[in-house]
């Protein structure tokens, strides 16, 4: 087993447009791909489970920025792939559903507290699955949706509430699916794209929206081109770019990376195309204020040839801005990103497999996400409630069900005429409106 780079190890970096470059990291303590990543807080990222070529691991390794080192933590109960993994509050992650490698497709999920470093059983979800997503929405609760489950494919959907470290059924969605795209939009809820299910032509166009507010799925216009393991992301206007995913090519007896991106407007629900350079599957799409870059991936999988990538494509508000191929990146797929800092940590599914790791940065410069601009505190709060931030033109806040219960023009302001709960703050500004959990609590 290696062990990680000293603080002497050499890094690289390379400049990108957007002014957003790649430093190399260390290498991680195992190589591992089909793993999952998420963030401890703004210097440390965990990385668990995946496959290391030879067995599905339960091995669990976290990397701190400030010490620049890769260190192995306390393992999962249980191996997992093809699982997903989501950031709480607190320094904590859960991980949920997954494959063990032979029989099972997990329903049990656990919760890894860095404080305590070590993971605690959490409750389990409604049906064991592999393939699922997880989307943190805006009051901290965890929404799961889809996945396969040894059988067939899912519509099932649960939340987790990690105040009360409880799970409970959603409604279910209209279409079942796994190896799909989930995106929280700006409004608080949630968007599942395309995946993969044979009752519906295998590579799925259908999409379809939950709102938390009133544990409903509604069913949007479908994508013009079926895919799954695709990427998909929230633009800064509210709309949803998708881009790659896999779709099978008959004549060929292959899977091929879609090469054409579409764009779902929220306004007029419709999807418009547009072509890209790469038809990457199994990446992931990062934005960094109004640029997008899709990173690394992999075309022609499933019949025995893979084509990986390391060139990344950038995207804005319009299209495809263009594509990078100057070394921004090794050549790898099926890996795990995270948010680490003011950046994003890409690790693993490297085609060398030496586990290799790297840091895409946004330079100061770029500007941040309407949410990244006003801080409130203290959050949960007691009484009074303060915004910092630019200029508000005025703010409302809502509850679960999605009544307005408060509203007002200043920067302190006091819950204490509320009951103690969850509460979605929407603060209006000249240019944007940001969304954002608050919890009431007593003394």
């Amino acid at each position: 087993m290696r062990t990680a780079y000293s603080l002497l190890f050499l890094c690289w970096t390379v400049a990108l447009s957007a002014q957003v470059s790649t430093t190399e990291l260390p290498l991680m303590n195992e190589y591992r791909f089909n793993h999952q990543a998420a963030s401890l807080g703004d210097s440390r990222a965990l990385a668990a489970g995946g496959w290391n070529q030879n067995e599905v691991l339960n091995s669990a390794e976290v990397y701190d920025q400030l010490l620049e080192i890769w260190d192995f933590t306390d393992p999962m109960s249980v191996p997992r792939t093809n699982f997903t993994m989501c950031d709480l509050n607190a320094n904590c992650v859960i991980a949920a559903g997954g494959w063990d490698g032979a029989t099972s497709n997990h329903a049990s999920t656990e919760i890894y507290d860095y404080e305590d470093q070590m993971w605690m059983v959490g409750p389990d979800l409604s049906v064991g699955r592999s393939n699922l997503k997880s989307t943190k929405l805006l009051d901290g609760r965890v929404l799961f949706t889809g996945g396969y489950d040894g059988t067939v494919d899912q519509a099932a959907a649960d939340i987790y509430d990690p105040i009360t470290n409880t799970m409970a059924a959603a409604s279910t969605m209209a279409s079942a699916r796994s190896s799909h795209a989930s995106v929280l939009l700006q409004n608080g809820s949630v968007m599942v794209i395309g995946g993969f299910n044979p009752d519906l032509n295998f590579q799925m166009t259908e999409c379809e929206i939950y709102d938390p507010f009133l544990d409903e799925w509604t069913s949007v216009a479908p994508m013009n081109i079926g895919r799954d393991n695709l990427a998909a992301t929230v633009l800064q206007n509210g709309d949803v770019l998708v881009t790659g995913g896999r779709m099978f090519n008959g004549d060929l007896n292959l899977f091929e990376g879609q090469v054409v991106a579409e764009i779902y407007s929220i306004e007029n629900n419709t999807w418009t195309e547009l072509t890209t350079q790469q038809g990457q599957s199994y990446h992931q799409l990062h934005a960094f204020g109004s640029a997008v870059f899709s990173i690394a991936g992999a075309d022609n999988t499933g019949s025995g040839v893979t084509v990986t990538y390391s060139e990344t494509q950038e995207f804005n508000q319009s299209g495809l801005e263009g594509a990078f191929d100057e070394n921004t990146d090794v050549n790898r797929y099926r890996y795990a990103s995270c948010q680490l800092g003011t950046g994003v940590l890409v690790c693993g599914g490297d085609e060398e497999m030496v586990g290799s790791a790297s840091w895409w940065n946004a330079a100061s410069s770029v500007s941040e996400t309407p949410a990244d601009q006003f801080m409130v505190y203290p959050n949960p709060a007691i009484d009074n409630v303060f915004i910092n931030g630019p200029n508000l033109d005025y703010w409302r806040m809502y509850d679960m069900k999605g009544n307005l219960v408060l509203e007002g023009k200043t920067t302190i302001f006091s819950v204490s005429s509320l009951q103690t709960g969850r509460y979605i703050l929407e603060i209006h500004h000249a240019d944007f409106t940001s969304r954002q959990g608050l919890q009431r609590i007593k003394q």
